[in-house]
């Protein structure tokens, strides 16, 4: 009982500030949308197009780089901090040469934007803004690189004062840019884009600063050691960096395309969907912060051959994320009339979003739980499968589904989200089965040798 307790405090208190960190980072995207809203529709249609189609490869690269956290966990746990700094070297290599092929590629491709069905003028106002969004791509993969260093090595706090430093010089250059000030003539949404990738640019470099300053563990920028990466190195970062990048933008998109069937319907079940799945999504990114911590202790102890250790972290980031997904469960559930108010007047989109927050409300156990098993099955460099496994349980069930219950069966909105929750309650029981099945037979495999307790 004492282990678990002690381990429960460490993973609490890696926790604590991941948690916080993805908050602020949703909360840079509420001002931003806030502040380009008062500019006009226009704008703030344009914004959210452009992030929309940005999104699909934002969250691949940065599927890449959650290598970063799996292979310095390891390192971190075997005491080994050269390796750890030369794990940091080959992402920040990838970081740079991904983030710029695909800003490069998306430029050219800006064009294109005009096949996704929005007005001319939408397209028209989204394109300068769009490129910057996609120039922003290296730093933001620079900073996800170095923040997820840190958090390895038990440096969660550094990263959080980052990204509330950026949430602060965001609104501010977001002031002076969109509404003109300081002598600087107005830019509108264009401001917007620039003091985004002003603001990414200064994450990226007070990431590197940080790393490379403290007591122990300093990355040194400027090494000969650069010369020691080789390809088989890289593609080790690849072959764990791509099939977890396609996990994430497996479930990203199904969300994306669910959302275009609710617009399917009407106007008003897409903004009911919007609202039901902004609530969601602040309870989510509790458990994505649990997530990160079992990645992280994981693969610590993992680094040390404790697989009894391996196997407390993944019960105990079970147990967390299914207490806090309950009591969120039960706060949605009995505010389910009242939230929707907070967002919009009309009787119609308050009725049906009422609806899909009691579907929301359900699967808030079953997403905690699929999201933290990803996670822990991440720690143990097991990526292949799970893969395969999100892959077919968003597009080969729940986005069928989704269809049938919608529009065969005519249960429209509410129809799609029960399809949701059937394909998270799926992914939730298969991925835990596969975390401790699969770690149970690592345990019988290494029986013999000397076990540590979940202490460390």
């Amino acid at each position: 009982m004492t282990g678990w307790y002690q381990e429960f405090k460490k993973i609490a208190s890696l926790a604590f500030p991941m948690v916080l960190s993805q908050v602020s980072q949703h909360l840079v995207q509420v001002i931003d949308s806030a502040m380009i809203g008062r500019v006009g529709v226009v704008p703030l249609a344009a914004s959210a197009f452009a992030s929309g189609v940005f999104v699909i490869p934002l969250v691949f690269c940065f599927g890449i780089t959650v290598t970063t956290s799996i292979l310095t966990s390891h390192a971190f746990g075997n005491n080994d901090e050269k390796g750890a700094h030369h794990v940091l070297r080959v992402s920040l290599l990838l970081a740079v040469t991904v983030g710029i092929l695909f800003a490069t590629t998306l430029t050219f491709a800006q064009g294109g934007l005009k096949f996704f069905g929005q007005s001319e003028e939408v397209v028209t106002a989204s394109k300068t803004y769009f490129i910057m969004l996609v120039w922003s791509l290296v730093p933001v993969l620079i900073f996800s690189s170095v923040k997820q260093y840190a958090e390895a090595i038990n440096r969660p706090w550094n990263p959080l004062l980052i990204i509330l430093m950026m949430l602060i010089g965001n609104t501010a250059l977001n002031y002076i840019f969109i509404f003109g000030k300081l002598g600087i003539p107005a830019m509108g949404l264009e401001g917007a884009g620039l003091a985004t990738l002003l603001a990414r640019i200064f994450t990226a470099v007070a990431a590197i600063y940080m790393v490379s300053s403290g007591k122990s563990w300093n990355f040194i920028l400027l090494s000969k050691d650069w010369l020691k990466i080789r390809w088989r190195e890289i593609n080790e970062f690849l072959s764990l960096g791509i099939p977890s990048a396609f996990q994430i933008v497996f479930e990203v998109s199904a969300f994306v395309f669910a959302a275009i069937m609710m617009g399917w319907i009407s106007e008003e079940t897409l903004a009911s969907h919007q609202i039901s799945i902004s609530v969601a999504g602040m309870t989510f990114m509790v458990t994505l912060g649990f997530s990160f911590a079992a990645t992280v202790r994981i693969g610590q102890y993992l680094g040390r051959q404790d697989l009894v250790g391996v196997r407390c972290v993944g019960r105990i980031t079970w147990c967390l994320s299914t207490a806090f997904m309950t009591c969120s469960m039960i706060g949605i559930f009995l505010l389910r009339e009242q939230i929707p108010a907070w967002f919009v007047d009309k009787p119609e989109v308050i009725k049906l979003t009422a609806q899909l927050l009691v579907v929301a409300a359900l699967f808030q156990i079953f997403d905690g739980i699929q999201i933290t098993m990803i996670a822990a099955l991440r720690g143990i460099k097991d990526v292949r499968i799970p893969m395969f496994i999100v892959m077919f349980v968003y597009y080969g069930f729940c986005l069928p589904l989704a269809y049938i219950l919608g529009f065969v069966v005519e249960w429209k909105g509410v129809g799609i989200w029960v399809a949701l929750l059937v394909g998270l309650l799926l992914s939730s029981i298969v991925l835990s089965h596969r975390f401790f099945s699969r770690t149970k037979k690592m345990l019988l495999e290494n029986e013999g040798r000397p076990e540590v307790s979940p202490t460390g």
